[in-house]
């Protein structure tokens, strides 16, 4: 899937009566954008103007900006708390398959040594790690 990138501090608008719909969003969000375009750019996009009256409210009162970071807050928390709970699954199952993979080697009657090799080999493990592994599981 090819991704588009619009670096909004380099967006550079035109006269805003040749502007399209998604230009003038742009607009809208580029710090560059001076204030009296964006009168303009609103006057000619009632969803813009919309905005800019939420905008307006919002930045202005302190309890709802507070809330709005609380919450933004708990979504990031959240989505820290799920990217750790899946990596910590995701360690929990090499753990698992390492064990696995080391059960099966001793049930083919593979030497110590050359499981611990084995192991390196396949899950780019230590030396160190390898023994500790094979000889906790053996």
């Amino acid at each position: 899937m090819a991704r588009l990138y619009l670096e909004l501090p380099k967006f550079k608008g035109r006269n805003v009566k040749e502007m399209n719909r998604m230009e003038k969003w742009a607009a809208y969000f580029s710090p560059s954008t001076p204030d009296e375009e964006l009168a303009e750019i609103a006057a000619s996009e009632a969803a813009i103007q919309e905005a800019m009256e939420v905008e307006d409210v919002f930045t202005k009162d302190e309890v709802a900006k507070r809330s709005y970071e609380k919450a933004e807050k708990f979504r990031r928390d959240q989505a820290a708390q799920l990217r750790y709970a899946a990596e910590e699954g995701r360690k929990e199952g090499e753990a698992e398959s390492l064990k696995k993979a080391v059960a099966m080697l001793k049930k083919l009657k593979i030497n110590k040594d050359l499981a611990i090799t084995q192991i390196i080999e396949t899950y780019s493990l230590s030396h160190k790690e390898a023994s500790a592994l094979v000889n906790s599981n053996w």
